[in-house]
């Protein structure tokens, strides 16, 4: 009799263990069979009731029972934890193959807007300026220059790693063009350039940066210019005049627009 309660013990408490599917249905099923009021409790107090012979048979089959039970409750156990890890996991998994969501760029400040359409106009007017002057002084009345302005110039802008500083070379470079406009010999011109030239110290300022390409680039067109100078071909020096505003201008335009980008 109390064999086939203890059978049947083992059969409904493995079955439903196995059938549970949250750690708290599982504990209600441990205290179920093995707790103090439990069904094998209530079965092992029959005990007594047994013979001599009988109850060393019965109490090693009740541990059995109680093993059996108690290890599927613990193999149970460790599943449940790792489903609901798993769960858990799914539930906090980041799809990095799902689009980002998109940032709305904000746009330029007017005030910028208008300080660059600003900086354009006096950008275009100064050079504009130096466009007819300089190449026109150069091819009409390059002669005009003296000599020793000439080889000094070629000796300071042509080469660059000689000049300590960028400020310096800035200095020998606009004491040149100065020097290209003075040669016409018109007061009205000269104070017109020397106002360009402010404005141009004024944007040297404002960018607060130098490109070290770009004062290569000033040299080795400098260098074309007084070449064609020293050797009296002012039609050529005219047109590398040209040719390095130009590329000046561009240069200028760079440093001050990329300067930053101010946004709302």
């Amino acid at each position: 009799m109390m064999k086939e309660q203890l059978e049947a013990i083992r059969k409904s408490a493995l079955e439903a263990i196995a059938g549970t599917k949250a750690a708290a249905e599982l504990d209600a099923l441990r205290v179920k069979y093995l707790g103090k009021k439990g069904e094998l409790t209530a079965v092992l107090k029959l005990m007594g009731s047994l013979s001599a012979e009988e109850r060393p048979v019965m109490g090693q089959m009740a541990n059995e029972v109680r093993a059996a039970v108690e290890k599927a409750v613990e193999a149970q156990s460790a599943i449940l934890q790792k489903a609901a890890l798993e769960a858990k996991l799914k539930a906090e998994t980041l799809d990095v193959t799902i689009p980002g969501k998109e940032v709305a760029l904000g746009h330029k400040h007017p005030m910028y807007t208008v300080l660059d359409e600003i900086k354009e106009i006096f950008i275009n007017m100064g050079f504009e300026v130096r466009m007819m002057y300089e190449p026109y002084a150069l091819l009409h009345y390059g002669s005009r220059i003296p000599y020793s302005v000439l080889t000094h110039s070629y000796e300071l802008l042509s080469d660059l790693d000689a000049m300590s500083e960028d400020w310096a070379f800035f200095q020998a470079d606009d004491a040149f063009h100065a020097a290209v406009v003075q040669a016409i010999g018109n007061r009205f011109l000269l104070q017109t350039y020397e106002w360009i030239q402010d404005q141009n110290l004024r944007f040297r300022v404002m960018t607060g940066q130098t490109s070290a390409p770009r004062l290569e680039d000033t040299s080795k067109e400098h260098t074309r210019i007084l070449e064609a100078c020293l050797k009296k071909d002012w039609s050529e020096a005219a047109s590398a005049m040209k040719d390095h505003l130009i590329n000046s201008k561009n240069a200028t335009f760079d440093l001050l627009f990329q300067k930053k980008d101010t946004r709302l």
